[in-house]
Formats: structure tokens, sequence, C-alpha cells
């Protein structure tokens, strides 16, 4: 065609030049859609093209100024053909025309923080808050009209995310009161004291900027080196970062702070040794660029010591100090190390079960720490997650009410008036600060075990604790790697191709080997040990990965001196060979030998039962717990037949066959399923010597186990000569545990006292002291 119409005019009536693939539906063509038209398809000689703009109608009005503002858009590609930098220039020409849609407005990060800073003896708190602003609540959300929503590669449709989200903070400590945040990349003049950033896989941030003599991007000064552990609020400063040798704050000197907040967005990686990533994002972080109430400042700190103030002021506690936490309904931990006061655990003897489980100071199941020792009352407090109706608790809110009259800011309180609600929902880990009552509250909902994307598959620690440190007569077989008898935990991914699969390791359950870890490798879940010939699983195709990962919780397992605390057990064969078994009896079914009382005698109570001295506890239900222990009864001269627990030391034997201690293994069962809590071993026995539907009752048995230790005496040191407890930890969900209150619908309800920590004024004692 030659752009007119007329006789002899060929093709269809056309708006756009070229449109290549950029008109799908045919918007230029009438409706009609074509297929691609470009100078490549059309066959044109390359050659410089020449063009006519036009714009308008202006109206021009005498005296009026006109501006009329021209943009050229220009790109080339580095490789490939001329069309190439045709693609190129598409991109350039949409990201110029989004700036213009936006009328070139700057592209803002989210607002600063406001700081408050509690000065204290030698030592500043920082508090973060953002009541204005672009952020309030960290609900920063900006378009970058520079990134295009929709691009074409390769024919195909790619949609990119072009918003900056609230991402973290970066709080530093500056030189002096005239630092601002164009200077946060000059280490001689800020220094970064704290960083906290969303939970959610996003650590290192780099930005970068083409340096026009390198003709190169660089990063940028400032790095992020995001923590990745979710936002906190509250920041306790102890040390000067400018300062050469003694670091510590010094009392009545100023120090300086500044907070900034950084949005993120990654809508497609950049690399600068991919040619296919050149064009990703190579500023994925977006700096505060104000603060809701103008520009950024800094903020000064002085420490001193508070004891003169308000007529002599006490404090009772320090940053960071948690309360005893009592649960009242419900369950779980959220990721943290829990551990019960010793007066509950008291009531597992006395009652039977601890129903309303106290746990010690900084180590609750809730994260509740001050913040403001300044502001700490005497009074009790009841917190409550909310969970309306049939919705999830993953998504659950919280609330504080007090139980006691408090007095706050002048303002007095009867029981239930004073309450605070959670600004997010337990999905968010978000520290919360409560400034009249100096504390913060931080509840994350976490993962049960076995969520193999998470950093440790819901492992959280393990330890052994001797009551006498100078007695540690209790050690374990540890967890040896592929082709050896002691590989008895398979967690990882090794694949065993030449030894008909007795060695592989289980798939999918820990390809970490997070759980390897507990106490060396001598404690494991069940559902990741070997039912190899050694090992404490057992090989029957019946109860083989019937137990779950996720059902595995935190237990404490006590062994001790004190025969009222033991428990009374199955002892489990673990000969592989039942010609050899004293009595024919199986692998992984009761031992065929007499019962015997804790005395080692037989008592006249059948076969297969024992005590186990010791006893199991569950720390998220506050539960006593069924057990048991194995024996390989054709280990006589390793203390496998006697049906009493009693590892040995030996590990193998003169001749290098394995004894393992005699294979004394501790199981401990989960209440869940077909399994009870601690009924003195009744439903074990039961399910272990059932004579019908027997491959059901060992599933329903094995299904219910979560942990197994392999011990094994320490030297020459005497069996029990010191009290010993093992805590195995693990991450769970917050969920519904019933109990007799009824106030909360079985779901999480906890009670706490600030009465050992509350500050008091007016204490001339102190106020003598300081003077």
């Amino acid at each position: 065609g030659n752009g007119h119409n007329g006789t002899g005019v060929k093709g269809v009536d056309c708006n756009y030049m070229f449109p290549g693939n950029t008109d799908p539906i045919g918007w230029g063509t009438g409706g009609v859609p074509q297929a691609e038209w470009t100078e490549e398809t059309e066959g044109n000689v390359p050659y410089d093209r020449r063009f006519a703009q036009s714009a308008g109608p202006f109206v021009l009005r005498p005296g009026a100024v006109n501006n009329i503002t021209v943009g050229v858009v220009w790109a080339q590609a580095l490789s490939g053909g001329p069309f190439n930098s045709v693609e190129k220039l598409r991109v350039v020409d949409d990201k110029a025309q989004a700036l213009f849609d936006n009328c070139f407005r700057i592209l803002n990060g989210p607002d600063a923080p406001e700081v408050t800073i509690k000065e204290l003896d030698r030592e500043l708190i920082l508090l973060l808050s953002n009541r204005r602003g672009n952020n309030v609540d960290e609900s920063y959300e900006e378009v970058d009209y520079t990134i295009p929503p929709i691009e074409v590669v390769n024919g195909d449709t790619v949609r990119y995310d072009n918003k900056y989200r609230f991402q973290g903070y970066l709080i530093y400590q500056v030189k002096d009161g005239t630092v601002t945040a164009d200077e946060l990349g000059n280490p001689d003049r800020a220094r970064i004291a704290a960083q906290v950033d969303i939970k959610d896989g996003v650590k290192r941030l780099v930005n970068y900027r083409f340096d026009e003599n390198l003709l190169a991007n660089i990063p940028e000064d400032i790095i992020i080196e995001g923590e990745d552990k979710g936002i906190y609020h509250s920041f306790r400063i102890l040390e000067d970062k400018f300062a050469i040798n003694d670091k510590f704050l010094v009392n009545h000197k100023p120090y300086y702070f500044l907070a900034i907040a950084y949005g993120y967005n990654n809508f497609k990686d950049y690399s600068m040794l991919d040619p296919n990533s050149l064009d990703g994002q190579t500023q994925p972080y977006k700096l505060s660029r104000k603060a809701s109430s103008g520009s950024i400042r800094a903020y000064k700190g002085v420490p001193h010591n508070s004891a003169p103030r308000n007529g002599g002021t006490f404090l009772n506690s320090s940053y960071g100090d948690q309360p005893m936490i009592t649960r009242i309904e419900g369950q779980g931990n959220g990721g943290l190390n829990i551990e019960f006061t010793s007066e509950s655990e008291n009531q597992l003897f006395s009652e039977g079960r601890i129903e309303f489980p106290e746990y010690k100071k900084g180590f609750g199941p809730v994260d509740i720490k001050v913040v403001d020792p300044l502001s700490v009352p005497d009074a009790n407090f009841q917190l409550k997650l909310n969970v309306p109706g049939n919705s999830s608790i993953d998504t659950a809110s919280w609330t504080l009410t007090n139980t006691s009259v408090v007095t706050l800011n002048g303002v007095t309180y009867q029981s239930g008036e004073y309450v605070v609600d959670s600004e997010k929902s337990i999905k968010v880990a978000n520290e919360q600060i409560i400034p009249a009552i100096g504390l913060s509250i931080r509840i994350e909902q976490d993962n049960n075990p076995g969520v193999i994307s998470s950093a440790t598959n819901g492992f959280i620690t393990a330890s052994m604790e001797f009551t006498d440190r100078q007695k540690n007569w209790l050690t374990g077989v540890p967890d040896e790697e592929t082709y050896s008898h002691f590989n008895w935990i398979r967690s990882g991914t090794f694949v065993d191709s030449d030894s008909a699969d007795r060695y592989s390791d289980y798939a999918g359950k820990d390809p970490k080997e997070n759980f390897e870890m507990a106490l060396n490798g001598t404690w494991a879940p069940y559902a990741v040990t070997s039912h190899a010939i050694h090992g404490p699983n057992f090989p029957s195709s019946t109860t083989q990965g019937v137990s779950l990962l996720s059902d595995v919780k935190s237990v404490d397992v006590v062994i001790t001196n004190d025969q009222s605390k033991w428990t009374r057990c199955p002892v489990i064969e673990n000969q592989f060979n039942k010609v050899l078994a004293i009595g024919g009896a199986e692998r992984g079914k009761m031992r065929n030998s007499g019962s015997v009382g804790k005395d080692g005698k037989p008592d006249g109570d059948g076969n297969g039962m024992s005590w186990f001295p010791g006893y199991a506890v569950c720390l998220e239900t506050g539960e006593r717990l069924n057990m048991a222990f194995a024996e390989d009864s054709w280990l006589s001269d390793a203390n496998g037949r006697d049906m009493i627990w009693n590892p040995t030391n030996a590990v193998r034997s003169i001749t290098g066959d394995i004894r393992g201690g005699g294979k004394h293994f501790i199981y401990v069962f989960n209440n869940i399923g077909a399994m009870p809590a601690y009924d003195e071993g009744r439903k074990l026995r039961e399910l272990f010597t059932a004579t019908t539907d027997v491959a059901a009752s060992l599933r329903s048995a094995w299904r219910t186990c979560m942990w197994v230790g392999y011990p094994l005496l320490n030297g020459n040191q005497k069996l029990l000569a010191t009290d010993v407890r093992i805590k195995l930890r693990v991450s769970r969900k917050y969920a519904k545990y019933q109990t007799s209150s009824d106030v909360n619908a079985n779901n999480p309800l906890y009670t706490f006292s600030m009465k050992d920590f509350a500050v008091v004024f007016g204490e001339g004692q102190t106020l003598d002291s300081a003077l």
C-alpha cells in the first residue's frame, strides 16, 4: 500500500504501522486480527527512517504561554539482530508512557518510622511506630509505573508485579544530630545498629546504578543483609558503634539514631552475567524518602540512672524479661522452646496430668516480653487467640485483657476494662508494642514438623541435663552414614543402589538432616528411624511409614531413681531372628519373657511388661505419655534378656559383632488415634498381643510412636547415678485442646502476671542510694 485509499490499493485498512505482535485482537484493523506485521516480515531494506510527528490541536490565546514537551525514546539491544532493539524500544516506550501517565511523579519508599527512646542506666531502648504517613501498620504499597505489568517474551505473555511493598527497617547509629538519610552509606557518619524484615525468604538486597565511566552497573553503597526473622519494633542498645576500645554506652553522653523503612520489589531477577536478565530489577529495595512528619531526622538518647526519678524509681525488670505463662486452653508453641516449672510438673504425679501448665520465665508458648521497664505495672492479664466461627486458626488475631485492677497513665481500669487487640494476624511474625504497660507481644503461627521447605523441618533443639553434672552416666549410639549398621536415622537424601536398598534415607521426610542433629544423632523421631536388622524401627510392611513427622511433639524424658515416678510399659523384642529370640518372639512385638516388677523380679503379670525408670511428658498438652523400651534377647552379654532397662557401654563385642548396649531403645508414644495418655501401658499391651486383626493392631501401636533414643552407658559410670532429663523440642502449630475451661472454645488462652516485674515509684531507699 501507499497509505492512501484508492484504486489498486491492497491490504487491510490499519491505524498502526508495523505493530508486530502488539495488537493481538485487531484494535487497529477494525477488530479483525492480523498476522504479525513488521519491517522484517515485510522484507524492507534496512535504512535510516525519517518520521513526521504531529501534535495538537492547541488553543493559542493572546498572551498565553504553551509548553510543548517532545520526548524521543531510544533503546539498543546488546545482542541479536536489529529487530531485538525494536523489542527493547517497546519496553522503553511503555516506561516513558507510564511516567507520563503518572505525571512524572517520584516513587516514594515507605515513610520512615517514628522513634521513641527510653533512657536507662548505660542502656537505650528504641521503639518504632508508624502512626501516620504511607506506612501505617506497615501497609505501604506503591506502583512503579516504569515496570511493565505485561511483557511478551518469545511469544508468551509474562505478567510482572509492579508494586513495591513494605519489607523491613534499618536502624543506624549516626555520628551526630546533623546526619541525614543521604549519608547512611558513609561508615564515618552512620553504622548499622539493627535490621529487621518480613519473614518471607527474602534476605540479601542489592541496588545497582549505572557507572558512566565503567559503562556497567555497580552496587550502591547500602547493601541490605536481611535476617528474615520477622518484624520487631523494639531494640536494646548497649554498645556504641563508633567506640574504638570500650564499646559500652556511657551515662550522660548523647547518642544519635536514625531509622528508615524500605520497600521491596523484584518483578524479574537481575544478573549482569545473564543476557536474559539484564532487564531485570536493578532496584529491588526502595528506601524512605521522608518521614510522615517531614524530613527524616536523627533522634537523640542520653543513657542515665533512672533511680532518682519520681522520688526514687526501682526497676524490677530489664529489657527482654519474660513472665511465667499459664496455658488455660489450646496447645502449640509457635516455634518457641518451652519448659514447665517444677511445680507444674509435680502435678503429673499428684493429679495424673498438668491441666493448666505453667511455663518458666523465658520458656513460654507465646512471646511476651518487657520492652520498657519504666512502664511495667503490677497487674495480671489474659491473652487469647480469636478464631471466629469456622475461620482458620492460622489467621487468628489476639486480644489482651487485664484481669486485675490497674492504673495506667493516671487512668484506673477495673478487671476486663483494659483491652488491646492485635494489629495483625498470627500468620505474620510481628512484634506489637503496648507502650502503656511496657510490654510487647509477638505470636507467630508456625508449621508442625515435616514441612521440608521450612528451614529446620520443625526441629528446634535437644539437650540432656544431669542433676549432678559430675555423673554424666548416660550417652548414646550416634547415627552413622551410608553403609553402616549404625546408620539408624534415615534423614537425608542418600540412595543405596548396591545393598538391596537397605541403607537408603527416607525420601521426602528430612532431606536437610535436621533431626540427625538431636543430641548428636542419639535421639530421633520414630518416623525417620531405620527398619534394618539392627534398627529401632520394624520391617513389617504393615507398620513401615505409618508414623508421621507431623504428629511429633515436644517432650521431656526424665530418667530417675525415684521409683514412684517410673513408667509401667511393654518391653519390645529387637532380635531380628526369632529363632534366636527367647520364646520365638517376633521383632517389633513384646518380649516373650515373664513380666517383672520395679525390683527386676517376676511379678506374675504375664509376659512382656516391665518398668522404665522414669517418665515422659508432652510439653504442649501437659499429658504424661506411654513409653516402651527394647531388648535384644539374644544378647545376654549386653543385658539383653533380663527385662530391665539397663544399657551397657558395649557398642560391639570383642569379635566386632553389634551390641549397641543391648539395644535398649527408648520409645515415647503420642496421645493420638488409638493411644491414650499414660495408662500404665495397658493399651500398648492390648495392641501388641492382639490375636485378631494383628496387622491393624500393630499399625495402631507404632502409628503413635513419636521419639526413639538409642541409649548407651557412659564408660564405667554407674547406671542411674543421678537424674537425667532429655529435652526434645519441635515446632507445633497453635491449635485446639480441651481442658475443663470453656472460655475460648478450646482455642489457645493464657494468663500471666507482671507483679514480679512492676516498676516501683517513690521508693526512698532507692533514691537515697542513687544520691
